[in-house]
């Protein structure tokens, strides 16, 4: 479980920062629809070469899409393996997580929704964090 937890922290980590890439690039809105992008897992467009234009950005945002099933995999699977009061913690921070994000696509971006998945993101992290402690220093 040390190990889960470790990894799990640095996905996180990563999460995090492909998240601010997606807003530092104003890539949040680049695939109207969820949970494809225009239709496709991987659209046609998906390119991170040259300039930042429509298709960075889409690439951007697909990449943060996939970032966040992989987040989301690997956290399930932590879930599974801590005790109940850290599970019930990690997992409701992630099932919000998930819908604002989601949200924030479908209602096409509305401040409160951003700045809550913002949030919610500095609160997982916290939360892993605990876990993390737990893990290496409280259980045996």
């Amino acid at each position: 479980m040390k190990l889960l937890s470790a990894v799990a922290l640095v996905i996180l980590i990563i999460q995090i920062a492909l998240g601010g890439w997606t807003s530092a690039n104003y890539a949040a809105l680049a695939c109207p629809d969820f949970p494809l992008c225009f239709g496709e897992i991987i659209p046609a467009e998906f390119s991170l070469a040259g300039a930042i234009n429509s298709t960075s950005r889409i690439s951007i945002q697909v990449l943060h899409r996939l970032g966040a099933f992989i987040t989301t995999i690997v956290l399930l699977i932590l879930l599974v393996k801590i005790p109940f009061k850290l599970r019930m913690h990690l997992g409701g921070l992630l099932l919000i997580q998930l819908l604002l994000g989601v949200s924030n696509v479908m209602l096409q971006l509305p401040l409160g929704i951003a700045v809550a998945h913002n949030a919610v993101a500095a609160l997982l992290l916290l939360a892993l964090v605990k876990i993390n402690y737990y893990v290496h220093t409280i259980a045996k």
